[in-house]
């Protein structure tokens, strides 16, 4: 038998806390929301959207490696946005047959809104740790996320291929 530890009682707190907060936080992001264009943007919209304002002139094939998607579903996503007007197609100077991504004008105002979303609702919410606990939370996160990692690679994940977005 495995002796408890004093802080085995936090730990499970830790775990049931941490499961509530996925739990609503998937509910919050399953919301569409505006972010300053008009139109509801899906997170995966808006998460496409900040990658190419990030990564200007990428064509599909980066894209979707860095994101860790198949090119089929960059582009079918990109093809919703291109009608939506958030994004640009543009011709490779070099390469004639390379298509490469950039953001409207419409898409530039929503990546905003995103960066301003972000510092608002984080932002307000992390301002007042020190920065001694705020390198210990994201450490946590880096923690949870290699666990994460370490379970989709050998355990496997549906398809490997869903567009889920990392933020």
């Amino acid at each position: 038998m495995i002796k408890d530890r004093p802080f085995d009682g936090l730990v499970h707190e830790a775990t049931a806390h941490f499961n509530r907060v996925i739990t609503k936080f998937n509910r919050v992001e399953r919301q569409p929301r505006d972010f300053g264009t008009g139109d509801p943007l899906t997170r995966t919209e808006i998460h496409l959207i900040v990658e190419v304002g990030e990564n200007p002139l990428f064509n599909v094939t980066k894209l979707a490696g860095r994101l860790g998607v198949t090119k089929g579903a960059i582009s079918q996503l990109l093809g919703k946005l291109l009608i939506k007007g958030y994004i640009r197609k543009l011709r490779s100077l070099d390469n004639d047959k390379e298509t490469l991504l950039a953001l409207s004008d419409k898409g530039k105002t929503a990546w905003t809104g995103h960066e301003q979303y972000h510092r608002d609702v984080l932002g307000s919410r992390l301002n007042n740790l020190t920065e001694e606990r705020l390198r210990g939370f994201v450490d946590i996160l880096a923690r949870i996320e290699s666990y994460a990692d370490e379970y989709l690679k050998n355990e496997g994940s549906s398809s490997g291929n869903d567009l889920d977005i990392k933020q």
